[in-house]
């Protein structure tokens, strides 16, 4: 009889941690279920990107690239409103924009009409474009982000357009543009009495740039400052 009853009282703990461990898997799967949602909802679109999405895009861009054209050579024509709006014939800038969003021609789009804003002096304008530019082309990206600093400068938003000076020349640095960049920062530095930062834009100069033109002017500069 006691064997019986202890044979009973096995299988009732066997039933219990059955119980445990069934509460824990409910926990957890409560605990993560917004996570397996997401995964799930990725899964089946990234199928969706690769098939659909991308070369839908593509195909997009391939048509804007070809209607740019126009608006590129009124832009080199120096021509800015008919670069900007296009004609009774041919696209500008702006409808590019407006009809292919988020193509790599739309972007190059956004970078000219940044400059034809600089240009013009709208400043607040430009920098809303030129922000917008994402593109793989490095010089192409420090050289809107050194335009953005020179919008900030041009309206006395010092510590801004140092911000973005400073990033221009961090972005894949190269002995052509980086120490134009840095020396930019360095006059907004001065502008902003901090005599120090200066001081350290020219060493930087010399030191990661010693063969370029602003590494001359440079020493030149310390010797005034120190």
């Amino acid at each position: 009889m006691a064997k019986k009853i202890k044979l009973h009282k096995k299988e009732k703990k066997k039933i219990n941690n059955i119980e445990i461990y069934k509460e824990d898997i409910k926990k957890l799967f409560n605990k993560y279920i917004i996570h397996l949602i997401i995964l799930i909802i990725i899964i089946s679109i990234i199928p969706i990107y690769f098939f659909i999405i991308k070369p839908n895009q593509q195909k997009k861009d391939l048509k804007a690239n070809k209607e740019i054209y126009k608006a590129e050579y009124f832009f080199k024509e120096e021509n800015y409103d008919k670069a900007l709006k296009g004609d009774s014939t041919y696209k500008g800038f702006n409808e590019i924009i407006e009809q292919y969003p988020n193509t790599k021609t739309a972007q190059r789009a956004n970078f000219y009409v940044g400059i034809i804003h600089m240009k013009r002096k709208e400043y607040e304008a430009a920098i809303i474009n030129l922000k917008k530019f994402k593109i793989d082309d490095f010089l192409l990206k420090a050289r809107a982000l050194c335009l953005i600093g020179d919008a900030y400068s041009q309206q006395g938003k010092f510590r801004e357009a140092l911000e973005y000076y400073l990033k221009a020349a961090k972005e894949k640095p190269n002995k052509i543009f980086s120490p134009k960049y840095l020396s930019k920062a360095a006059i907004v530095y001065l502008k902003l009495n901090d005599k120090k930062g200066a001081i350290d834009c020219y060493k930087q100069i010399i030191k990661l740039y010693p063969d370029s033109i602003q590494a001359h002017d440079a020493k030149k500069k310390i010797y005034a400052l120190e």
